[in-house]
């Protein structure tokens, strides 16, 4: 009887399950601190990325405005009209640029001429990310650089407005041509011919500004 009643009060049992449980809510604590700091971990690379994508962006686009504002350059397109008839030249023709060499200039040729104006380029330089510059140009001449990185969704843009300047000359030449005539003894004659030419030259002067730096934009697949 007294050995039951023994039993009966032990409290062996009770201490384990108590233990137990102790080391229950220990794991469950220890499991939360430690997902709590892998997130953190994680959340600290992401930002450590998007800062470092950022700071390379931003200094490409410090150097591609520092090398690029103030840009100009020129160019002429001539148009002659031949009063004989003579149709050469009449469409005009495309000469080339002339000022500074770099990409705004370089976009500024194929518009220069009715065409589309752009390119792709790539920045880099020691302890920064490579970053990627997209180049588009309208036919105003307004360049918009869209800067990107591999590593990060970020995107930063830059913008040169551009100042055009147009003026014309016109010059007044001539073009002599043989022609053979029957003349009142009925004879053939050549006969010479002058017919005045008039060349325009249109010219067109471009000058970048300073260029303004954006944060957002497009990132192209």
């Amino acid at each position: 009887m007294g050995c039951a009643k023994s039993k009966l009060h032990s409290r062996r049992g009770a201490s384990l399950l108590l233990a137990l449980g102790v080391c229950l809510i220990f794991v469950l604590v220890g499991s939360v601190v430690l997902g709590s700091a892998t997130a953190s971990a994680s959340r600290l690379k992401d930002r450590r990325a998007r800062e470092q994508a950022y700071l390379s962006l931003s200094s490409a686009a410090r150097l591609l405005q520092e090398t690029l504002a103030g840009s100009e350059c020129s160019g002429w397109i001539s148009r002659t009209e031949y009063t004989c008839g003579r149709e050469e030249d009449t469409a005009g023709r495309c000469d080339s640029l002339v000022g500074d060499s770099n990409f705004l200039t370089d976009a500024a040729w194929p518009v220069f001429c009715g065409r589309t104006g752009g390119g792709g380029y790539t920045v880099s330089a020691e302890h920064m990310e490579e970053v990627h510059a997209g180049l588009e140009m309208d036919d105003a001449y307004r360049a918009v650089f869209t800067l990107t990185t591999d590593s990060s969704d970020y995107v930063m843009t830059l913008t040169f407005e551009a100042t055009l300047t147009h003026s014309e000359a016109r010059e007044t030449s001539s073009c002599s041509h043989e022609t053979t005539e029957v003349n009142e003894d009925g004879e053939e004659v050549s006969v010479t011919e002058t017919y005045d030419v008039y060349t325009t030259t249109e010219t067109t002067a471009i000058v970048w500004d300073g260029g303004t730096i954006s944060k957002g934009g497009a990132k192209s697949g």
